[in-house]
């Protein structure tokens, strides 16, 4: 049996085939890409798709859209191979694994199985048009990012959280004014706040009371440190760090 679903069958039927809905959407770029790496060597013999039969004697594909669409194009060959036993699960673990997804189509296929809380971030990320990693920054959301990849994770971002990221988006926007939001900044701008918004002395405070660790505890962190400092014309030193109100 086993030797059965790792055969690799090849065709030209299109029309035998079928995008899953729990896939990932599918990217233009990516598809463009894979055409050209094709017609420059083939190597989709090697690599074949992977489908499930549905009891319409459709494929629907599990593994591989983008080279599906790609050699559909081209006017190529289709390999695959039938694999009925995956499941869901195998298809989030084996994209997360190879860094084919990122944390959004996590968050997507999320929704589209139920899960609420990955509804309300999706949706919160679309209106604003930011990334999943700005939403849960600004919503004060205590749930490390790493949890959102497992579709078990299903309490995360609450409305409570929803309105919170909306609220700090408001603050935040008007403060950047025009400068590019990133989630170095987004996360800089939860941690140098205090409860009644962004303010100067909080910073100083903390530069304060930690001195060089507390710029140097990340990358991340010392980035939108110096981004957040620089757009309220403070200053800081390179080797000691010091918050200095500019007097006009």
């Amino acid at each position: 049996m086993k030797a059965v679903l790792e055969e690799v069958n090849k065709t030209t039927d299109y029309k035998k085939f079928e995008l899953w809905e729990y896939n990932r959407q599918v990217s233009t770029s990516l598809v463009a890409s894979l055409k050209k790496s094709i017609l420059n060597q083939d190597f989709t013999k090697d690599n074949p798709i992977t489908v499930i039969k549905d009891k319409k004697g459709q494929f629907v594909i599990a593994d591989g859209q983008h080279r599906f669409i790609a050699c559909r194009d081209l006017k190529l060959p289709i390999y695959y191979k039938v694999n009925n036993s995956y499941t869901v699960d195998q298809l989030v673990t084996e994209n997360i694994n190879h860094k084919k997804w990122g944390l959004s189509d996590v968050l997507r296929l999320k929704s589209k199985l139920g899960c609420s809380d990955s509804a309300r971030l999706i949706n919160d990320m679309d209106e604003f048009n930011v990334s999943a990693k700005i939403v849960t920054a600004l919503s004060a959301s205590i749930v490390s990012l790493k949890n959102h990849l497992t579709i078990r994770s299903d309490i995360f971002y609450t409305p409570e959280n929803s309105l919170t990221f909306r609220s700090n988006y408001t603050k935040l926007k008007s403060l950047l004014k025009g400068v590019p939001m990133t989630a170095a900044i987004s996360r800089g701008y939860m941690m140098l706040s205090n409860v009644e918004g962004f303010d100067y002395r909080h910073i100083k405070k903390q530069a304060d009371t930690y001195g060089e660790k507390f710029i140097k505890k990340s990358m991340d962190t010392q980035t939108a440190f110096i981004s957040l400092v620089k757009l309220y014309n403070y200053r800081c030193t390179t080797n000691k760090l010091t918050v200095v109100m500019e007097v006009e």
